[in-house]
């Protein structure tokens, strides 16, 4: 019997024994569970990518006239001054109510203030698409620029809410490239609408896109406020009025801030005078093109500054000083435009090289925001950022936009020519852009080496 069992047992070792699979019950509240804590996961990713857009569309809006300005002429009865005074007047209320816009968003929370926001800029931007008379217009511009005041202020506060603290300065490059993205889809995509459904078409679709985004805010945004915040916004108005007093009064001693805005401002005043207003009619009497082709080349002024701000957010998260980039940037700028202004015969491809460049180079502007941040304390950062936003759009809009259209004015005057602007009347109206770039260039020198680091430093 026993040798039966040991043949019986070396017969059967040769085969190998099957493979037992263990199967597991798994409950659809453990699936529930699962897929919660995935959509937590990506819930602050999907807010930050809503809120980024938005930015993008507030861009898209503040230069869609450059590609309109033939028929807003022909519509208005206008001519280029009051076109510039037109486009920037949405930069009046924009740029007036950053510090106001902060209050509200701390008060009220992003969610309900671009919710709100966003409705009454739908409104404003129906006006102007049916609109007749030239005060109409600048009406309709000036409720766009209150409306959507917020916009960016609330991007930076969910990114700060919603995105850890290693990743914040990456995630404000990459929200600042998204609204620079707005200046190529605004200027190409929006000339290329205007062609086939209009201008006032056009604006329809502007408005259709305003509600789809209005939607997408109330329905997927959130807030997320930490526990400090929540009292904070349960405060009286009076109470939280003086604290915004005391803390602009500090912003507004703070020197380091000033010059970080004065920074910026210069930089960042090609984007609105140059790039959303007078780049088309000037690429137009240049190569002799009309308003889509001219807009390509603009459009490549924000690709790349938007290409320029992956690139800081890149390099934020490998150096820790970046005041060689600080000084650099307005020198890399200014040879730009002066080879944009100065070279008429320059091969189209060229151009468009050198237009994207001055873009990238523009695109340290970005330093004016880390340097109010890193300037003042916690409890005043959100009243810095606003002071330092407000102060980086007044030298593009409110002043160089019309005053480049008075200086266009005053060359066409002394040639003698009546509704028609040359090349040389663009490349003397253009000239203040240069001193921008210089005066940013003279700043970059007033920081110290710790003053102009990045969070890898920290």
């Amino acid at each position: 019997m026993s040798h039966f069992v040991q043949g019986v047992v070396r017969a059967t070792a040769s085969y190998p024994l099957p493979v037992l699979r263990s199967y597991s019950y798994t409950s659809p509240m453990s699936m529930k569970r699962v897929d919660v804590r995935n959509l937590a996961r990506c819930r602050p990713y999907l807010i930050w990518g809503i809120s980024a857009s938005l930015c993008l569309y507030t861009f898209l809006l503040q230069g869609y006239p450059s590609v309109m300005v033939n028929r807003l002429e022909g519509v208005y009865g206008i001519g280029v001054v009051r076109i510039g005074i037109l486009t920037s007047s949405f930069f009046y209320t924009y740029i007036a109510l950053q510090i106001p816009a902060g209050l509200l968003v701390d008060k009220y929370g992003p969610r309900k203030v671009l919710a709100c926001g966003l409705s009454l800029c739908c409104a404003a931007t129906w006006w102007f698409a049916v609109s007749h008379t030239f005060w109409e217009g600048q009406l309709s511009r000036m409720i766009m620029g209150l409306a959507l005041s917020p916009s960016v202020i609330s991007a930076f506060y969910l990114v700060a809410n919603w995105v850890r603290k290693g990743l914040i300065f990456l995630f404000i490059t990459l929200t600042e490239c998204m609204l620079l993205m707005g200046g190529v889809f605004g200027q190409g995509g929006v000339a290329v609408g205007v062609r086939y459904f209009g201008w006032r078409g056009m604006l329809m679709l502007l408005v259709l896109i305003g509600v789809v985004m209005m939607v997408l805010t109330v329905l997927l945004i959130r807030d997320g406020e930490t526990w400090e915040e929540k009292a904070e916004a349960r405060r009286p108005l009076k109470s939280r009025l003086r604290n915004l007093w005391c803390a602009l009064k500090a912003v507004l001693g703070n020197g380091r801030v000033w010059i970080g805005s004065l920074y910026g401002g210069f930089l960042f005043a090609v984007f609105p005078a140059f790039g959303a207003l007078w780049g088309v009619s000037y690429f137009s009497a240049l190569y002799g093109i009309g308003p889509v082709a001219a807009a390509a080349f603009t459009s490549t002024l924000f690709f790349g500054a938007g290409v320029g701000t992956l690139i800081l957010g890149y390099l934020s998260t490998r150096l820790s000083y970046l005041g060689g980039v600080m000084i650099g940037a307005p020198i890399g700028a200014c040879i730009c435009m002066a080879s944009i202004l100065m070279f008429s015969g320059m091969f189209e491809g060229l151009m468009f090289i050198t237009v994207g460049l001055l873009g990238m180079f523009c695109s340290a502007y970005l330093f004016c925001f880390s340097i109010a941040i890193g300037s003042v304390s916690k409890k005043n950062k959100g009243v810095a950022t606003g002071f330092t936003n407000m102060i980086s759009m007044i030298f593009g809009a409110p002043i160089l936009q019309p005053l480049i259209g008075f200086l266009l004015t005053l060359q066409t005057r002394a040639g003698g020519i009546k509704e028609t602007y040359t090349t040389q009347s663009y490349k003397f109206a253009l000239c203040p852009l240069m001193l921008c770039f210089f005066g940013a260039f003279c700043l970059a020198f007033l920081f110290e080496r710790g003053e102009v680091c990045t969070e890898r430093s920290t």
